[in-house]
């Protein structure tokens, strides 16, 4: 429940401000993409289903994300929201951060990234 907290407010999700100093370890990152996260079939690329931050927790997210992981993210919008969406040095970079926690199960969320 304390996390819960961390992440919204009543019903409501939200960001909190501090998000790059709690999301910090590469295992962290491995779990957050592991859930929200999917690859493409057909291209390089990656992204992260973030559409219940708005723009602002986004914008707060692809922050972090260059911060605590050198990661560079664009932000898109489609009829739910915005996501993130990584670019192919970026979705491979992703992959080597967090390949040592993806669990065999969710290997196939990854599978454009790999060799």
């Amino acid at each position: 429940m304390k996390i819960k907290r961390l992440f919204y407010k009543g019903s409501k999700r939200f960001v909190p401000d501090n998000i790059s100093q709690l999301l910090t370890k590469p295992i962290s990152l491995a779990v957050w993409a592991m859930d929200d996260g999917n690859g493409s079939k057909t291209r390089c690329c990656y992204r992260i289903s973030s559409y219940g931050f708005g723009e602002l927790g986004n914008v707060l997210l692809q922050e972090c994300l260059e911060r605590n992981f050198s990661l560079q993210t664009d932000l898109y919008r489609d009829q739910k929201g915005f996501y993130i969406y990584f670019s192919k040095p970026s979705a491979i970079e992703l992959y080597t951060i967090i390949k040592p926690f993806i669990l065999p199960c969710m290997q196939y969320k990854f599978a454009s990234l790999t060799p």
